[in-house]
């Protein structure tokens, strides 16, 4: 369960651009 909110919040952060 926690893995797949790990990989969730990974992915929003990488599709976000970082400024």
């Amino acid at each position: 369960m926690m893995k797949l909110v790990i990989i969730l919040i990974v992915l929003l952060l990488l599709s976000f651009p970082t400024y």
